[in-house]
Order: structure tokens, then sequence, then C-alpha cells
């Protein structure tokens, strides 16, 4: 999406005086993400940013939120159960 609409996101950017490519990797991934959820909407950035940020098919992920063990509590919770 970022690349569709650079020209749209740079200008934005460059009109508060901010050059999004002098920003560190982190910053300049929230400023994108931030774009987009405010022109979609926050029901519809959810859905984005699952599917954009969902770790490739056959890769296995340690820590974080698509961990084996966070996906379990995640399912633990919703099933009404603290324990994991």
């Amino acid at each position: 999406m970022a690349r569709a609409n650079w020209t749209l996101i740079d200008g934005q950017a460059a009109m508060r005086g901010v050059n999004l490519l002098d920003l560190p990797v982190g910053r300049f991934l929230r400023a994108v993400c931030a774009w987009v959820e405010a022109r979609i909407g926050p029901e519809a950035y959810a859905k984005w940013e699952m599917k954009t940020f969902m770790p490739a098919v056959g890769e296995t992920v340690a820590v974080g939120p698509w961990s084996q063990s966070e996906q379990a509590a995640v399912f633990m919770r919703a099933a009404g159960s603290d324990h994991g």
C-alpha cells in the first residue's frame, strides 16, 4: 500500500516538515501504518495489519504475537481460561 501511495504519503509528511526516509525503520513503519489506518478506518486496518504482518507460510516465530505460545494464550483467553 505504501509503494502504491508513496507520493501522497511522502507529500503529506513533507507538508509537516518530516522526511520519512530520515526516520529509523520502526518509526517509518509506524508512520506508514498510521497513514493507512487514517484512510481505511480501524476495523479495516486491523484486518490489513493482520494480513500484512502475518509470518510467511512455513516460518517459525519464537517470540511475539505470532509465536505458538502467544497464539495458545490468546486461544485460552478467548475460551475463558487464564491458564497457559
